[in-house]
């Protein structure tokens, strides 16, 4: 087995194994060659002084031959000396193959929520979200990648009030069409935040905010976000809810008003692996 960077000169060859991610939206693409063949491939993101792993995937013909295990182990171990703390990663537990993995690589686990699912064209067709989601946002909605530097600093100021960590603005693997702030009129400033990710034919709602009282806030950026999907020919994809307080495990049964269209996907994972001897020391 090879393992490789994923750049322009190659990407071609990898492209099967991406799951309709763009490998330019990462940090770092591994790849991992057997039998002259592109098997497997994983995407990371860099969030301050941490890494994400976002995506890994092996081919079903080649798994079970350490391939995972060395386009993690190896990478990591290529990173030493880069003063990275930690290796994050969050997940349905649900998703048996990756947990499995997940657990036996020595992250630390968490379940932080609940996952919820829903098809993106019930949502959008439910007689409750055509009510609630009709007409246009009232204030102005910014994609997250096209923040004014001040605009940017006041959303990372507001997450940190919100006990959120304010580097997951600044991780690319978020899909720039979907992540979405609504701008309040008034102050000019950020009131509230959606980041999406793209996965296969899976949207995944991995943040939703609202830093105010009002849940005009709220309702601006799903009409926006609704929009976006259907603009993008996604509402036949899969909607994942990535609920990680009470008041967001609670939201997406206020949106639907039907217990029929959701399905409840088990709990949210989050893993952390520590790079750091200290961590050693802890466990």
């Amino acid at each position: 087995m090879i393992l490789t960077g994923i750049g322009n000169e190659n990407a071609k060859a990898f492209s099967h194994l991406f799951g309709g991610l763009d490998y330019k939206n990462f940090t770092l693409c591994v790849g991992a060659i057997e039998e002259d063949r592109a098997a497997g491939a994983a995407f990371f993101s860099e969030m301050g002084d941490s890494l994400f792993l976002d995506y890994i995937y092996v081919l079903p013909e080649f798994r079970r031959r350490g391939i995972a295990t060395a386009l993690l182990e190896e990478t990591i171990e290529a990173l030493k000396g880069l003063d990275l703390v930690a290796l994050h990663v969050n997940y349905p537990e649900k998703a048996d193959d990756i947990h499995q993995f997940i657990e036996a690589r020595g992250f630390r686990i968490f379940r932080d929520g609940k996952a919820f699912w829903v098809k993106a064209r019930d949502l959008i067709d439910s007689q409750a979200a055509k009510k609630l989601l009709s007409g246009k946002p009232r204030h102005r909605i910014s994609e997250v990648s096209a923040l004014t530097a001040l605009e940017k600093k006041a959303l990372k100021k507001s997450l940190k009030q919100n006990e959120l960590d304010p580097k997951i603005v600044d991780d690319r693997s978020y899909d720039k069409e979907l992540s979405l702030v609504t701008i309040d009129k008034k102050s000019g400033m950020p009131a509230g935040m959606v980041l999406c990710r793209l996965n296969e034919d899976t949207i995944v709602l991995s943040y939703l905010v609202n830093f105010s009282n009002d849940p005009v806030m709220l309702l601006n950026i799903l009409i926006a976000l609704k929009d976006r999907v259907v603009e993008k020919g996604l509402a036949d994809f899969d909607l994942i809810f990535l609920t990680m307080t009470d008041d967001m495990v609670r939201l997406p049964e206020k949106l639907l008003r039907s217990k029929e269209l959701l399905k409840e996907d088990g709990n949210v994972i989050s893993g952390i692996r520590m790079f750091t001897k200290q961590w050693a020391d802890i466990e």
